[in-house]
């Protein structure tokens, strides 16, 4: 006979609650893979002097900078989409209880480091603020700006324009046009970064992976070109490739054509080699997402890349696709999906009936802000803990249900388990809102460290004059062994604003976001960083960001043991079991033991500070020889 612990940091403790857990349907029947992709090359590439000599360079270029203020291009959903909800069976009400409040005497932790990143200087809204950590370095990009720190946060680079990068290159270099992404590549402690080039006289993409882990130096440097207009770009890291989404749009941007997912040869990437690329089309999908592995164990070999979204009409679903990708025999790669996952259901924050979604209010004006509901939001983390895997993403939702205005937006989130079983398991779902019932949260990102704890971060703000109304930047989060679908520990606040956005151009006026970006650094896999805006003086584009970082306690600790088989006392059909209790470490509380029969497999637990120590329990319903 074998005793199992039930620490938070371990499988046992999912076996513990694997009773709550909501398994999704498995594939719908028109599950089938796609055909075969569309494959092109990158039509240049090179490799760039380093990034001060780029700078050189970029300064002798006429200034891109257009008479302020500009706002960046931003698509909003589909009318195909919406005509689909309006036109179908109709959605599912949506059945949100009370906001759960933190559980009792507990608190995120808090900020062990944080510094101003950049802010409006080039006159763009919104800002697309997106950041990532990497072994010794922060980069941070937004609409059109980029900087680099060590992670003190002392700069070492910037700010600069986002297309020195690709000074002497092209469009790419002459345009300057936003969307940015920044990554680390874990795997190979490389840096990504890219925009879109769409002002010039096509549409690109352009991509650039430092050579090395220093973000300073020289980077590999690729255009790839597209018929349509590669809106709202979402990469993601996977050992196999450089994954990226698209919604595509015409020419002309007033035809939605579909959405868009490609991957890119990243180990040609990583030498600077001629690469190509291999693309997927749906028509009736919107704003999917590449999964991103976070971590240090990569994902299991031949592992495809998990593509996730919101369902194009069904408010109870979540949309995933299977991207396998075969650089050898592209005719071989395989797109399966859709694959429907069954969640609780939601309402998309303010996409219906309100124009382009702006329904967040701030105090003292009547100027709302973009929720970007319909949407799941960057990044789909993924995790491979070995005895399972997990995909962590959020959007936006309306609180009371409605598809127009709404009287408080909350964040739902999810956690998918065995993404790459027949049956992927919808682990957590759940949804987070101040339980004041005023303050909208909004604009999320999420991530898990090693240990499994989640961290969210948001956006927030308040029709409610007071200190703590105006659009700012908070987190929230849950350890591994809190209630299941609870962001359990308290809100904390990362900056408080103390001004709003105020009117301006129809186009410019109300943009937020577009995204924002919670990442984990690889150095110890605990610490994460989040990176948002927030607004510190009133005006029309006056927006600034932040960038801070905090950990939670145990999360590189050492976890208890318990032993591995004990001696028990025989009884009818029964054994009666003691043992003592494991010593504990701090912050890595043992929350339940297991003991199970071998051979047999009968079981009984025990929940430390309920039963006295030595713990106790009785395993029945053996018979002999067990």
């Amino acid at each position: 006979m074998s005793t199992s612990r039930s620490v938070a940091l371990l499988s046992s403790a999912a076996i513990v609650f694997s009773s709550l857990v909501a398994v999704a349907p498995a594939a719908s029947a028109d599950d089938k893979p796609g055909s075969a992709p569309e494959v092109t090359s990158a039509v240049a590439h090179d490799t760039s002097p380093p990034l001060r000599e780029l700078a050189k360079m970029s300064e002798n270029l006429p200034s891109l900078v257009e008479p302020s203020p500009r706002a960046v291009l931003n698509r909003p959903i589909p009318q195909d989409r919406i005509d689909a909800v309006i036109n179908g069976s109709g959605w599912v009400p949506p059945v949100i209880s009370d906001p759960t409040g933190p559980e009792p005497n507990t608190e995120m932790p808090a900020i062990s480091g944080s510094f101003e990143g950049l802010n409006n200087i080039a006159g763009y809204n919104p800002p697309d603020t997106v950041g990532d950590v990497g072994t010794n370095h922060y980069m941070q990009m937004t609409n059109v700006k980029f900087q680099i720190w060590n992670k003190s946060g002392t700069s070492v680079f910037g700010p600069a324009d986002n297309n020195t990068l690709w000074a002497g290159f092209g469009e790419c270099g002459t345009t300057n046009d936003g969307d940015p992404i920044v990554m680390h590549d874990q795997f190979a402690d490389r840096w990504l970064a890219s925009q879109f080039s769409v002002s010039g006289t096509g549409f690109h993409e352009c991509v650039a992976v430092s050579t090395t882990a220093d973000p300073t130096g020289t980077w590999y440097r690729y255009q790839f070109d597209y018929t349509g207009f590669p809106d709202y770009p979402k990469f993601g890291v996977w050992p196999d490739g450089y994954y990226v989404t698209y919604n595509m749009f015409n020419a002309a941007g007033t035809a939605f054509l579909g959405a868009k997912t490609c991957a890119m040869n990243r180990a040609a990437m990583l030498t600077g080699a001629a690469v190509t690329q291999q693309c997927f089309d749906r028509a009736e999908e919107w704003s999917l997402l590449p999964s991103d592995a976070d971590g240090s164990t990569p994902p299991p070999l031949g592992s495809p890349n998990y593509i996730l979204g919101e369902h194009w009409s069904d408010n109870t679903k979540l949309t995933m696709y299977k991207f396998h990708v075969d650089w050898a025999t592209p005719a071989n790669s395989t797109f399966t999906g859709p694959i429907s996952l069954s969640v609780a259901p939601y309402i998309g924050a303010c996409w219906l009936g309100v124009d382009r979604g702006r329904c967040v209010p701030q105090p003292g004006t009547s100027q709302r802000l973009e929720a970007l509901g319909g949407k799941t939001m960057y990044r789909l983390a993924y995790r491979n803990f070995g005895d399972h895997e997990s995909l962590v993403t959020n959007h936006t939702v309306a609180m009371d249900g409605q598809t127009g205005l709404t009287a408080q937006t909350g964040v739902g989130w999810y956690e998918i388990r065995q993404p790459n079983a027949a049956t992927p398991q919808v682990y957590q779902d759940g949804v987070t809102a101040d339980p004041n019932g005023s303050t909208f949260r909004w604009m999320g990102s999420i991530a898990m460290d090693k240990q499994g704890n989640m961290a969210l971060g948001y956006s927030t703000s308040n029709a409610t004059p007071g200190a703590n109304s105006f659009p700012s930047i908070r987190y929230i989060g849950r350890k591994i062994w809190d209630p299941l679908n609870q962001m359990a520990q308290a809100e904390s606040v990362i900056m408080a604003g103390s001004g709003v956005q105020t009117g301006g151009s129809t186009q410019y006026s109300g943009r937020w976001g577009d995204y924002s970006s919670m990442n984990v650094d690889p150095t110890d896999d605990c610490t994460f960083w989040y990176t948002n805006e927030y607004v510190q003086t009133t005006g029309a584009g006056n927006w600034r960001t932040r960038i801070a970082k905090f950990k939670f306690p145990g999360c590189n600790g050492t976890p208890p043991t318990a032993s591995s088989s004990i001696d028990g006392l025989p009884g009818n059909s029964s054994v009666d079991v003691a043992f003592s209790a494991a010593a504990t470490a701090a912050d890595l509380p043992v929350t339940k033991y297991t003991v199970t029969a071998a051979p047999g497999g009968a079981s009984c637990t025990t929940t430390p500070g309920v039963t006295p120590d030595p713990l106790t329990c009785k395993v029945t319903g053996l018979t002999n020889g067990q």
